[in-house]
Order: structure tokens, then sequence, then C-alpha cells
């Protein structure tokens, strides 16, 4: 089964290799946690007091909105983590169906009350971009917090710096993961780049040993090794792009995506269901945007993450098959 409802994208082999099994015994030592926290910031050219780590970006989400989330919006369809915790905390945020017009937010949206607004950047799971003058305005607007999750902004531009590191705004916060961005999902391991008084209030909260010793390790690497990943995640891109023109030809309705996956628009939930059937009976597994892992009430999606090179041509071949056996729905 190749499974495209997950990233494809996986670590340097010789990473592996670097991680002593004997750390795994040590407790995380805080000289360790410093090392990589340097490495960020000289990676985004910050300072180290603008940059907190988390276990996986989902601890971060979770401490910003308790901090901050009494008045939140999300805005959908997007990761569903956003609206987890804030039922966690007893919180209604304001949800809001995406329109992606630069004008909508830009003018015709008022959030002014909000304490808290969450932006997916690119989003998961429909691949939109916002460029970030759009962030910009939403943040002179608005006094809340600009949460900007930037877990798949590499795929993006490679070099993408976060958008947190202007000095211009003291509300913008972003999240970056090593899950998405160096393929490390099971380590656990996140970042938030912000304000120095904003992240202090987050380390307030951050539990002593919540990133662990084989994380930390890992991370530095992963860091060290950060020109081979770009070659990897440029592979990623332009496979993406192929994949997007292709489809389009083929008759599908592909959104245009800057995420490790591209998400298809079908006529009907009848066409999407028949589709994403036939695809698993071939032995591609994708998801639709009911799946757990998202907020939304769009059913006639689905995602499917950019597959590795081996399996590329298959999952291309057997997408144009299903697409002409059911023509008929279209």
């Amino acid at each position: 089964m190749i499974d495209l409802s997950h990233s494809h994208l996986r670590s340097v082999p010789v990473i592996i290799k670097k991680i002593v099994t004997e750390d795994a015994f040590n407790y995380p030592d805080p000289r360790i946690k410093n090392v990589l926290i340097t490495k960020l910031s000289q990676l985004h050219d910050i300072p180290m007091e603008n940059i907190c780590l988390g276990n996986g970006s989902s601890e971060l989400i979770d401490v910003i909105t308790s901090l901050f989330g009494h008045n939140s919006v999300i805005f959908t369809p997007t990761f569903f983590l956003y609206e987890y915790y804030s039922k966690k905390y007893n919180r209604k945020p304001t949800i809001i169906p995406w329109i992606w017009e630069t004008t909508y937010l830009e003018g015709s949206l008022n959030l002014t009350e909000s304490s808290l607004i969450w932006i997916c950047n690119p989003n998961n799971p429909t691949g939109h971009w916002l460029e970030p003058h759009v962030i910009y305005h939403l943040a002179e607007k608005n006094e809340g917090i600009i949460a900007v999750d930037e877990s798949f902004s590499a795929f993006k531009e490679p070099e993408m710096k976060s958008i947190s590191a202007s000095e211009a705004f003291n509300n913008i916060i972003s999240l970056r993961s090593f899950s998405k961005e160096f393929g490390i999902p099971g380590i656990r391991l996140g970042y938030c780049i912000g304000h120095q008084d904003i992240i202090s209030r987050l380390n307030e909260r951050i539990e002593p040993y919540s990133v662990n010793s084989l994380a930390l390790l890992y991370g530095i690497y992963a860091i060290e090794y950060y020109v081979e990943y770009r070659k990897i995640i440029e592979e990623y891109i332009n496979r993406r792009d192929i994949m997007y023109e292709i489809l389009l030809k083929a008759g599908y309705y592909p959104i245009k995506s800057y995420g490790n996956f591209i998400s298809i628009e079908f006529p009907s939930t009848k066409c999407m269901n028949t589709i994403k059937t036939a695809l698993f009976k071939k032995g591609i597994k994708v998801v639709d945007f009911s799946d757990w892992e998202f907020t939304s009430n769009n059913e006639s999606y689905i995602r499917v993450a950019i597959p590795n090179e081996k399996d590329q041509n298959y999952v291309v071949s057997s997408l144009l098959e299903v697409r002409k056996k059911y023509e008929i729905l279209f």
C-alpha cells in the first residue's frame, strides 16, 4: 500500500547513524538544548531569546491556545489541532470559511476583537499561500496574536525565512516543524519564533523535559545537513509542480499547492468517494477533507501527498486511469 495520507519525505540516512543509543538513557541536557536553539537562531538570523522549543508544533499550539485563545479565529478547512486545543480549554473559537482572496483579509473582514488568529501558511490541507504583506496587514489592524503555522513553508521556497522574524510587529508568532521540513515526525520536535516577551511567556508554560534527548540531537544534526535537505525538498517541489500540471491537463480540478501535497476538488461527494475507493483498490491511500486531522465542512476534496520518486509514475498513471474510467462522474 502506498500511503499518501502523509508525507513521504524522509530524513537524510547519515543522521540516523550519528544518533548514539546511550543518549536515550539520559535526561535532556540544557546545554544540548542551547546548542539547538543557537543553530536555529543562526539559521533564521534572529536572537536566541526569540525561539521556543516544543514537543512537536502540537505542544506549541496547545500552549499558545492556553495563553491567548480566549477569543480565537480559525479559518477552515485547516489543520484540526487549532480547534482541538480550543475545545480542550472549553473555548469556542470563531470558525470562518476561507475565501482565498487578499481583499477578503485586507478589507472586508473585521477581526479586531480577536485575541488569537490562526493562519496555516501554506494551508493544510488546501496548499494555499498568503503573501507576507497580507499577514502584516492583519497584524497591524489587530491587537491580538497572529499565529502563523509555517510547518510547510519550506515547500513554498526552500530558503523561506520565518514571517515573525520581522521586527516591525510584536504580535506575530510563527511555528515550524521538523516533521515536515526535515521528514522526522516521530521524534516530536517543533519550535516557535516571536517577540521575546511572548517567547518568555511560552517558555514558562513548557514542561522542563518537554523535548527529549534524542530529539535535541536529531534536531542539531538535521540543521547541520540543511543543504542536503534543501536539495531533497527542491526535488519534491519539482515533482509536485509536474504532477499538478498533469492532473490539470487530465481534467482533474487540482488546487495550486505550496505544500508537500496536492488537493483535488471533485464535482460531488459521490465522485470523490468513487475515485478515492478506486485508488485504494490499486494500493494507493489518500485522505479526504472529512478526515479527523482537518477542521472542515468540505466533503468533496481529497489530499494527495507527493509520493517518493520510486512511486511517482505509478501514482500519476493510476490517477489518470481512474479519471478516464469514471469520466461520466465529472
